[in-house]
């Protein structure tokens, strides 16, 4: 191969490998970006779900409502991905969602709800102690589920990052 074509085309091929090299560097740091967002929505779901077990209690619409916040969060991080760790994030957003759907009402709402009623009959059914002892049994079965499903995403995650750093 004569020289003056050999030299552009080697020159042509390191830019291109240049360019690729350079791509691949900005897309790690996307994604790691986009791991470090994940890791921090599912961090501040688990500290979440630790305060309101500390209330020893169902928790109630209102203690509920930062948790509902970070739903669609999820629902956004989960179309990031693909394979294992959308999997594991499509649980968390199911299992968060029907943990938020579990609110329970204030017990001070479900007492005036009866004191205020001359029958039985007359408390609205979302404020009868039924439906709140039914909330509770619901928080308590989902709860443990919710955070096997955040460790495991985190789990996922951390194992990514480690594959990360070698990449």
């Amino acid at each position: 191969m004569p020289i003056g074509i050999a030299v552009p085309l080697v020159s042509v091929i390191v830019a291109i490998a240049g360019w690729l090299v350079l791509a691949l560097i900005e897309n790690h740091k996307t994604d790691k970006e986009d791991l470090e967002k994940t890791a921090g929505v599912l961090r501040r779901i688990d500290l979440g779900v630790r305060d309101l077990k500390e209330l020893k209690r169902a928790a109630t619409f209102l203690e509920l409502q930062g948790l509902g916040k970070l739903v669609k969060e999820v629902e956004r991080d989960v179309d990031q991905y693909t394979g294992d760790l959308q999997s594991r994030l499509e649980s968390v957003a199911e299992l968060l969602r029907r943990y938020v759907e579990a609110a329970a009402p204030a017990v001070d709402d479900v007492r005036a709800a009866h004191l205020s009623a001359s029958h039985r009959g007359d408390v609205p059914a979302e404020l009868t102690v039924e439906f709140l002892v039914a909330r509770c049994e619901e928080q308590a079965l989902l709860r443990p589920h919710l955070e096997s499903a955040v460790a495991a995403a985190e789990m996922r995650i951390r194992r990514l990052r480690r594959l990360r750093l070698w990449n």
